[in-house]
């Protein structure tokens, strides 16, 4: 009875959405219908009946420049992605046909383009389209600098979906590759960006076989004419790498690794570790771009072969007391390559001061490194800092059970202080919610850990989220501790 009644309510407003898209002039609450039918529409789980009837209304909108002014395109778009989700893609490609979708793309109409890329890059089976030439369009309107942001902001969308399936990445990558490495080599700061993002998709589900070093890397050369050019340019091509990088530690883990890519990169890597020693020379790297290249280092220093990083280091960075960027180095680079290496740096710079926060939450991240320097972390020292930099400190020990234990075990006045903080006080939004976060993940921890602390820690939560008056309880189990 109820999927009956639900079935009428559904089949209302599929005829609602179709009769109002099919009238001329639209009804005044046209918006407010089509959103009424997304939302109803949103929670089906099944197919559509009448979905081919709202498509056909969605297109004869969009095709008549009298009405389609008049409607919420985004309203309109959402409606088109929610039905098309709900209805076969052959129902899909018999109201919007391939020679439609191509027709529309060319028609240098904003929303008609929006819609065709939407409705590709819906493609199921995801291939289905990658034989036509489509993505030869979507490609050379992605390169196109007169394409409208909206426009290039769907073709990227639709990449981005797409890309997993190898027929799509075919026709890309040998299909376009003519065009593709032309953009490449032009040197030009727009569309060259716009192909690193398309690469970075792409490489998300590239196999060793697809991979062409012509166009994926940008070699030694390549990298310092692109500095000379446009300090942008290269931070794209650093942020570049990094997605790279990000994706290597992703798949590290999995049976899809790709490593065997690191043969094409470890002679970039070098490229960035001598503009790094010549930052004298590249003053707007050094002015706008350290950050880029620290995040760089970062992710090499993770890598699982760490001579990568040591002979970077070793050539190029020379992590030591007299680099002026020690204390960033120290609070990036993986924590047991410092230990293995630069020990004395470890043991001299793991101070509980503001300044060294950054290192001290750095070289906390690994059980090794923590055990080398837990007796910096006193409670007369914590307690010295200013109360936003506790929070900072305490919510790093508090990711970690052997931090935890140690905490709890050997600093009870730090304990003491971050439950009984005098709440009325501290208002600032991001030691609140430091603090929060710190007691949330102790609790994490139970009973066996948190001994007599668990308690008044959830107490202190509940009157961080809900308030109460009656702390007493929980004061006196702390102060009887302490």
């Amino acid at each position: 009875m109820t999927e009956t009644v639900g079935n009428d309510y559904l089949d209302a407003v599929v005829d609602e959405i179709v009769n109002s898209l099919q009238a001329r002039p639209l009804p005044d609450d046209i918006n407010s219908i089509i959103e009424k039918c997304s939302l109803n529409f949103g929670i089906s789980t099944t197919t559509l009946k009448g979905s081919k009837r709202i498509l056909e209304g969605i297109k004869s909108v969009i095709l008549d420049d009298t009405v389609v002014s008049s409607v919420d395109f985004e309203l309109l778009l959402n409606l088109l992605q929610t039905v098309v989700n709900l209805c076969p893609y052959d129902d899909v490609l018999s109201v919007f046909t391939i020679e439609d979708l191509k027709n529309s793309l060319l028609s240098d109409f904003e929303p008609l383009m929006i819609v065709s890329t939407d409705v590709i890059s819906h493609s199921y089976p995801k291939g289905i389209l990658s034989s036509t030439e489509l993505f030869d369009i979507l490609l050379n309107l992605l390169f196109d600098k007169e394409t409208s942001i909206p426009v290039v902001n769907s073709i990227e969308r639709a990449f981005g979906n797409l890309s997993c399936d190898e027929l799509v990445r075919k026709r890309i990558l040998e299909n376009n590759l003519p065009l593709l490495v032309n953009i490449k080599n032009n040197f030009e700061m727009i569309t060259r960006s716009r192909l690193l993002d398309l690469l970075t998709s792409l490489f998300r589900y590239i196999e060793k076989h697809e991979f062409d070093e012509q166009l994926f890397i940008t070699n030694d050369n390549e990298i310092k004419k692109i500095l000379d050019i446009d300090i942008f340019m290269f931070l794209h091509i650093t942020m570049y790498y990094n997605k790279l990088l990000d994706e290597l530690q992703i798949r590290e883990f999995s049976k899809d690794t790709k490593y065997w890519v690191l043969q094409y990169l470890i002679p970039i890597f070098d490229s960035f570790g001598s503009i790094y020693a010549d930052l004298e020379e590249n003053i707007e790297v050094k002015l706008y771009g350290l950050s880029y290249l620290f995040k760089l280092f970062r992710n090499i220093s993770f890598l699982e072969d760490e001579t990568i990083f040591r002979k970077l280091d070793v050539s190029f960075l020379k992590i030591s007391n007299s680099n002026e960027h020690i204390i960033d180095f120290m609070s990036f680079v993986k924590p047991n390559y410092l230990l293995k290496y630069h020990k004395e740096l470890v043991l001299d710079l793991s101070v509980v001061s503001p300044s060294k926060l950054g290192i001290l939450r750095n070289l906390i991240g690994d059980e090794q490194c923590f055990n080398e320097i837990e007796e910096h972390l006193t409670s007369n020292s914590i307690i010295a800092l200013p109360y936003l930099e506790q929070m900072v400190l305490l919510e790093k020990l508090s990711q970690y059970e052997y931090s935890t234990v140690f905490l709890i075990n050997t600093l009870p006045k730090v304990m003491n202080n971050l439950i009984h903080s005098q709440d009325s006080d501290v208002t600032e939004p991001e030691t609140v919610r430091l603090r929060e976060n710190t007691i949330e993940n102790l609790l994490r921890f139970g009973a066996t850990v948190l001994d007599i602390w668990g308690l008044p820690l959830r107490e202190e939560l509940n009157q961080i989220r809900f308030g109460r008056t009656n702390k007493e309880a929980e004061a006196h189990v702390a102060s009887s501790y302490i």
